[in-house]
């Protein structure tokens, strides 16, 4: 079955001066393009341009051979997380232990680890993520310190 291809709408509007950047709008079918055109006309959009966007998928799928292994998750992870463990749900529990923030926080270490998944070709979503903010004491696990949490749920 072949893809219906799609569009990108690209528009100025008349109070900018024609040479600044356009909006760019889209993907949308055919139909909805030339409807969403009509839509910008009436706004007072001006130099709308309509143009099909490529096709950059895959023409063939890749399914993975296997699922990736606990050890393959624990490298790509590592520096990424401190400690890697599982709940009874399945969900990866990741933490990261901290001293000082430096301006980062728990969402941004959930992200790096979606990424370092993705890179072995594990998709998943992030279920929660929080910070934990506790007083320093010499020695402690991650779990007992400072740390940011991610659960993520590998697919």
């Amino acid at each position: 079955m072949a893809k219906e291809p799609m569009y990108k709408i690209e528009a100025v509007h008349y109070w900018h001066d024609s040479a600044d950047a356009p909006t760019t709008y889209g993907p949308y079918s055919k139909k909805d393009a030339d409807s969403m055109a009509e839509w910008l006309r009436y706004c007072g959009f001006i130099n709308i341009t309509v143009a099909e966007v490529p096709d950059t998928s895959n023409k063939e799928e890749v399914k993975p051979t296997k699922p990736a292994t606990r050890q393959q998750i624990r490298e790509a992870l590592y520096g990424v997380a401190d400690t890697v463990g599982r709940n009874a749900a399945g969900h990866l529990l990741l933490r990261r232990g901290f001293f000082y923030k430096y301006g980062h926080n728990s969402y941004d270490f959930a992200q790096k680890c979606l990424e370092a998944l993705a890179l072995i070709g594990v998709s998943g979503r992030c279920v929660d993520n929080y910070t934990v903010d506790k007083p320093f004491r010499g020695g402690a696990t991650t779990r007992n310190s400072s740390h940011y949490f991610a659960e993520i749920a590998v697919q």
